[in-house]
């Protein structure tokens, strides 16, 4: 598994068994995002 926090997103399916959380806005993640990923947006970390 690489150790880069990014990764192409051609690359995703070759990780294996992870779970993808996607920090975008609403409308990006709304347009599309990879398959199970759960929308985890950055102005409610904390």
């Amino acid at each position: 598994m690489p150790s880069d926090p990014f990764v192409d997103f051609s690359a995703l399916s070759s990780l294996g068994p992870v779970q993808y959380l996607d920090a975008r806005d609403r409308a990006a993640f709304d347009d599309g995002h990879v398959p199970g990923a759960l929308h985890v947006p950055v102005e409610e970390w904390g």
